[in-house]
């Protein structure tokens, strides 16, 4: 059976080639080349609540991964965090991307996280049903994102995934208050 657990520097090389495979012939990464180990060393070593490195492993190979990290590194945002899921070939379909979701989203509550923000490449019907299954919501979609599935390939100042539209989805997963957020006002303040 394939075990969730958290990850291990023995488990980098495994979980690095999975996101680079997804670099080279996928277009969720927006990458254009394969990050270097010290990205994935990062992720690992993190100490900031809200930050997770998990993987699934079979019979002790990395077949898919799951983390949390920093959404943006201002103050404001310290309570949200930007999760990504990423299954090797063989790994797809048999409900791993849901449990790695789950065992993150958790521990992510459980550091006092309110938001979970997640950003999907679309056409993607496969991951787009994994984060609504996990109780994510589509917040908006940026039409022209601009990434590369296939680094080389296309000529100098241009993208391969120009036409490729990113999807943010977002799920509450740890605010204690069900309250919905205030209107925004546009009221001047006295003296301005």
């Amino acid at each position: 059976m394939t075990a969730v657990r958290p990850a291990t520097p023995a488990d980098l090389a495994g979980a690095a080639a999975i996101y680079d495979e997804q670099v080279r012939t996928g277009i969720s990464t927006f990458d254009l080349e394969p990050p270097p180990v010290s990205y994935w060393e990062q992720h690992l070593a993190s100490t900031e609540p809200g930050d997770h490195f998990l993987v699934a492993a079979d019979d002790g190979e990395v077949v898919g991964f799951a983390y949390s990290s920093a959404y943006r590194t201002r103050p404001g945002y310290r309570l949200t965090r930007e999760v990504s899921v990423y299954l090797a070939e063989r790994a797809r379909g048999q409900g791993l991307g849901r449990r790695l979701y789950d065992d993150l989203l958790d521990r992510v509550r459980g550091d006092g996280i309110h938001v979970a923000l997640a950003l999907v490449a679309v056409p993607n019907p496969a991951s787009v049903a994994l984060h609504e299954a996990c109780g994510f919501e589509h917040l908006g979609t940026c039409a022209r994102s601009a990434g590369s599935s296939t680094a080389g390939s296309t000529p100098p100042g241009t993208s391969c995934c120009s036409s490729v539209a990113r999807r943010a989805v977002v799920r509450v997963v740890g605010c204690r208050s069900r309250r919905p957020p205030r209107a925004a006002t546009h009221r001047r303040r006295p003296g301005r």
